[in-house]
Order: structure tokens, then sequence, then C-alpha cells
């Protein structure tokens, strides 16, 4: 908000004049304020004393190709936490290219209040997407407008900034928790574009949604039970083709073979872990280690896959080291039964296990597909 140079003088002012003596916040922010000229009171108010994220959005109108009109809104977080705050952040403007999407502008911008309007985009060539916090300058949320979603939805993966790209993914998921977005529209872009993800961390941030979308799916299930299933299964059967396309990429593949454990849920999904486990299929470049053997098992049981309970002691015989102590503890709390489930809460509620178990019990205990019981 205030300019590197700015910030930088007042800091240095602070420290020169508080040399070896008490300070305070205030003391700080004054220095800043009066290296900026400027009061920093309500900043200080809305930033650090308000609770909750705003969210920010384009809104634009475009006339024979060139924008016309373009404002940023902001949101407050919500009718509880009306705060409004103001800060600078960079927009950017991308179009379609044959193979990728060009950044053909970015303009800083410092908003506040409900509405910004941003003059000096007007004239610029419509974009095909705009993201209005580029190179995550604000703290702070952003819905994508329906003309950037579509374009995302389609080319996501074109985008070549990795950062660029985790943003707009982020985006796309703060979308669907707040309502804005439906997991529908979120389950398609991850379709046409998680495949084609070449980075790590993106594809770590995507299959956490994704198993978040699980749990999400779960709840719906007993209304659209087949939409449900049917998208839990995509989503595994994508995880198995990415695991078996990342043969020699060790990290990537068991990246998505864990996604793949814990997106299967349905009979054939279960029975193909099932044989990898007993070695009559296997998957090319994968080994099977004891902790993906045993997330292995503990799918299984979630699902109650015929004899998968007598696999917990059989395993546990070969493993009987303390984190395969834990990992059987985990395959038994899971099993969907309900008399088993209530002497496992007994015994949380009783206090008689150490910690570390009853922690690995609560959070086996009631997965999303097991509400009922």
């Amino acid at each position: 908000l205030l300019g590197d140079l700015v910030f930088q003088r007042g800091v240095s002012n602070y420290l020169k004049q508080y040399s070896y003596q008490n300070a305070e916040l205030d003391d700080f922010i004054n220095s800043l304020a009066k290296a900026a000229g400027r009061d920093l009171s309500a900043w200080t108010k809305d930033w650090l004393y308000s609770a909750g994220v705003n969210t920010i959005k384009a809104e634009y109108r475009c006339d024979g190709n060139r924008i016309s009109e373009f404002s940023l809104l902001q949101y407050p977080a919500s009718s509880e936490l009306p705060t409004l705050r103001e800060q600078k952040v960079q927009i950017a403007l991308f179009t379609k290219g044959r193979f990728d999407l060009r950044h053909e502008t970015t303009v800083p911008v410092t908003y506040k209040g409900e509405r910004t309007e941003v003059k000096q985009l007007v004239g610029e060539r419509c974009p095909d997407l705009v993201y209005p916090n580029y190179d995550d300058w604000g703290f702070v949320k952003v819905q994508l407008d329906d003309k950037s979603f579509d374009t995302a939805k389609q080319q996501l993966s074109r985008v070549t900034d990795p950062l660029l790209r985790s943003m707009l993914w982020q985006s796309l998921w703060d979308s669907v928790r707040e309502g804005n977005l439906s997991l529908d529209q979120y389950l398609s872009t991850v379709f046409v574009n998680a495949p084609a993800e070449n980075d790590y961390t993106v594809v770590g941030q995507i299959i956490s949604s994704l198993l978040r979308s699980k749990e999400y799916l779960a709840q719906i299930a007993p209304i659209q039970q087949n939409y449900a299933e049917n998208a839990v299964k995509g989503l595994a059967q994508m995880s198995l083709r990415k695991t078996m396309e990342s043969r020699g990429d060790n990290d990537f593949q068991r990246r998505w073979f864990n996604a793949y454990i814990q997106l299967a849920g349905d009979r054939d999904s279960l029975r193909h872990l099932a044989q990898l486990l007993d070695g009559t299929t296997k998957i090319k470049g994968l080994t099977l280690d004891q902790d993906l053997r045993w997330a292995i098992i503990t799918q299984l049981n979630r699902y109650d896959f015929p004899n998968a309970q007598q696999r917990i002691s059989q395993e546990a015989a070969r493993d009987n080291s303390d984190s395969g102590e834990k990992a059987a503890l985990a395959a038994q709390v899971i099993r969907p039964e309900a008399a088993a489930k209530r002497r496992w809460l007994s015994k949380v509620h009783a206090d008689a296990l150490p910690f570390a178990k009853q922690r690995i019990i609560m959070e086996n205990l009631y997965p999303a597909e097991q509400k009922l019981l």
C-alpha cells in the first residue's frame, strides 16, 4: 500500500527512534504513517483489529473488443464481519492464444469500499481472463467473473506461470466453499485441466481439493446418488490413469497413487486395490511399501470389502512396529459397523487410551459416507 521505499524509510526511522527502548505496535505504525505522510489509523483498525478475509471480483464491459468500463468489486467476509478494507493489488488481463493464455496487461490498483473504478484499463483489449490479484500482492480471496471462469475451465492448464495456476485453482475452490461455484462446475474444470498439471505443489493442492470434494459428494449422495457415485468413480479413474502415466517420476506417481487409494470407493477400484495388495496385478514403476499397504487395507475396511478385516491381522503379523500398530487401529476403527463404533466412542469418552491412539480413533471414526452411523 505504501510502496517499498516509503515502508523501508518508516522502518529505518522506527529503529533509530526507538533504539534501546521499549516500543509498542502504535509506535511502529506511526513511524510508517509519518514516512508516508498519511493517517494509518483506519488501516490499523481494519487490518489488525477486524476479522475475516474479503473477496474481490472484476466487473467490466467491452465495446468493439475494447474495455469501456472496469470496476473492482469488494465483498465483506460475511454479514457478521462487514469490514471493507483498503489495499493495493495488481490486475492482470489475459487473452487466448493458440497454445497458451497470453498476459497482455498488468496495472496496480489501490481499492477500497464496495466499488473502485479502474479507468487505466478503459480502452485496453477485451480480455478472456481477468485475475485481480496477480503475483499475490493482496491478502484477499478472488471470485472470477463469468467470462474468466469459462476461460479457466477450458484453459487453466495453459497458464504458464505455476503461481498463477495455483492461485486460480485456489480461487475456484474458495468459490465452491462459499457457494458461488457449484461442485459440478469445479469438477468439470478438474477433469479438463488437472491431468495436464506438471507442478508437484499444484498437483498436491488439486488433490487436497478432490479429497474434500469426495466428502461433499458423500453428503449429497442420499439426494443425488448416481451423480455422486459417478463423480467419485471418475476422480478415482483419473488418479489411476495419472499414476500409470507418471511412471519414472516416483514423487508424482506416489502422490497420484495415494489419491487413487483415498478416492477409491466403487467395487472395481476396491477390487483393483486388493489385487495390487495380493500381487496378482501391478502398476509399472510402483512399489508398495508398508505405508501404502496399510493405506490400501484401511480403504478396503472403510468400505467393508470382502475379507478386508482378516487382512488387518495378517498385515499386523508382518508389521509389528509402532506405526503398524497405529495403522491397524485406524483400519479397525474405520469399518462401517455401528456396534464397533459405539465401543470405540466409549473408549474415547473414558479417556482410557494414550492420546496418540485416541486421536487415530477420532480421525477415522466417522468418515463422510458413514454419516448415518
